[in-house]
């Protein structure tokens, strides 16, 4: 068991597969801590008034739900196991579970064979962050679609209302490049200000979140910093392409039809 599950043990040895593991316990790095023993390969340990001996410590490991603190847990020998494991490697699935059912139903007829996948209890944990992460994913696209479709009819009409302003700078010697900043400039100091007021919105909201995981990843800096660099790029890109479009029109024509 500890090797399919790739746990690491840290002291002492695993289950030999006989007989005598029945006397024999493996706990976790948390069991040993809140039971105060030092050096606990080769103590006494009692489990439900089973009495044995502690064989090894394994390293902790999550076990449960990561909202959860990883809990104390003792490992030991069954000669009468109510479930077991089995490994089986990727691909023929269906295959596989036809042949261990084969076997089951010839050493165990009066049994029904019932299995679960693993990882689809593990998915069941989270289901509902998953879900809400999903959600999440589907309606930041639709705000930034609809966002850029508005930030885009904007610039649209804001270019024209500038037409001729922007037909004197281009005669007077003005480039492409400073009318296109002449005007993304404003809507850039907007999309700015509402940076500073969601990044730290966003921040508390994913603190408050993160708060219901024991074990969680800590949210650095430029994560935001780079959410907002992000945000500014896609709106120049949109902004941009009506500046630019602007700036490259002929001013003469600009100027006569004002």
């Amino acid at each position: 068991f500890i090797p399919m599950m790739k746990m690491q043990l840290l002291e002492g040895e695993n289950f030999k597969g006989r007989t005598e593991d029945s006397l024999h316990f493996i706990l976790n790095e948390t069991a040993v801590k809140q039971a105060g023993i030092k050096d606990p390969v080769g103590k006494s340990f009692e489990l439900w008034e089973t009495k044995g001996i502690i064989a090894g410590v394994v390293k902790d490991f999550n076990f449960a739900s990561m909202k959860n603190e990883i809990e104390p847990a003792v490992m030991y020998y069954d000669p009468d196991p109510y479930r077991m494991y089995i490994k089986t490697k990727d691909g023929d699935i269906s295959g596989s579970m036809a042949a261990i059912e084969e076997i089951w139903n010839t050493y165990n007829p009066d049994f029904p064979f019932n299995y679960s996948f693993l990882d689809k209890q593990y998915e069941t944990m989270y289901r509902n962050d998953i879900r809400t992460g999903k959600l999440f994913k589907i309606f930041s696209i639709l705000a930034i679609f609809v966002s850029c479709l508005g930030l885009f009819g904007l610039s649209t009409y804001t270019a024209q209302l500038k037409k001729r302003e922007i037909g004197i700078r281009k005669v007077l010697g003005a480039s492409v490049a400073q009318i296109t900043s002449l005007l993304s400039i404003d809507f850039l100091k907007l999309i700015s200000l509402s940076c500073i007021i969601a990044i730290p919105i966003g921040w508390y909201l994913m603190q408050f979140w993160l708060q219901n995981f024991a074990y969680k990843t800590s949210l650095d800096w430029w994560i935001f910093a780079g959410a907002g660099m992000l945000t500014l790029f896609i709106a120049l890109l949109t902004i941009s392409s009506q500046a630019i479009k602007a700036a490259l029109a002929n001013p003469v024509k600009n100027i006569k039809t004002e």
